[in-house]
């Protein structure tokens, strides 16, 4: 038995039975922890209002039998912007949606990652709204994407090893195996049917992924492209992400159906 304070955010809430509720933290000192919330739906509980999706709060937790439960929250950062706005809300919680499926319990780090740290960027990323928030949650999926194995490898062609530049209009990328292609030798592969995801991106597309392979966490937010490039990067995002992982994260693009 032991009382624990630590820093963290809350990136998922599950009810149970009729006032008691489960809460995903991810925290600075912890990794990944569930918590037990008892009687926190309760409408006199004062600590509900702490306990709200992506508060970044400061929680005293009760740790008994290898499970934690919720003594006492202060407030830190409560993200309003994100609270109040659905497009926010629905991409920050895909992101940690990629987390949870992949982070395993007690866990901040993988190959010396931060997990925590690059949740709360994220937030504070989107809490600002100085940026188009699908650069946000399209930048932070393929880096999540990046750091939990996926790399890939875009400095040259795989086969002739031909450094591939910004005047190189015809590159083509192997979603499948991660991997660059010069023309022909994607035509070589596509004709051979070695690979059936092959296709071609334009350089400022690039130029884009190979900053977000190698910025730091918290660098890789500051940059910008343009609509149609961004329209690009949406559109690999997405068959990256649903070729390296075995569900699709697909709550942006249902909600992008309705705007």
């Amino acid at each position: 038995m032991a009382n624990v304070k630590v820093k963290g955010i809350i990136i998922k809430m599950t009810n149970f039975q009729d006032y008691d509720k489960y809460i995903s933290i991810l925290t600075q000192d912890l990794g990944l922890i569930s918590v037990y919330c008892k009687g926190i739906r309760r409408p006199k509980n004062r600590l509900n209002s702490f306990c709200q999706l992506f508060s970044f709060n400061e929680f005293e937790l009760f740790y008994n039998k290898e499970r934690y439960s919720l003594d006492d929250a202060a407030s830190i950062q409560t993200f309003k912007s994100i609270q109040k706005d659905i497009y926010l809300l629905t991409a920050s919680s895909e992101i940690a949606e990629i987390m949870l499926d992949n982070l395993p319990q007690g866990d901040r780090f993988i190959d010396n990652f931060n997990f925590y740290e690059f949740m709360l960027r994220c937030l504070y990323e989107f809490d600002k709204n100085t940026k188009d928030p699908r650069l946000i949650s399209n930048v932070a999926e393929f880096k999540l994407c990046c750091e939990l194995g996926y790399k890939p490898m875009l400095d040259k062609c795989f086969y002739c090893e031909d450094h591939l530049g910004k005047d190189d209009d015809k590159v083509f990328i192997d979603i499948e195996n991660a991997r660059l292609y010069c023309e022909r030798h994607a035509r070589d592969i596509t004709t051979n049917k070695i690979s059936n995801s092959c296709y071609r991106i334009s350089p400022a597309l690039l130029a884009a992924l190979r900053y977000m392979v190698n910025a730091e966490s918290n660098k890789v937010f500051s940059f910008n492209i343009g609509e149609k490039v961004l329209q690009e990067l949406s559109i690999f995002t997405k068959h990256y992400l649903s070729e390296h992982f075995t569900k699709n994260y697909d709550k942006l693009a249902k909600l992008d159906m309705f705007f």
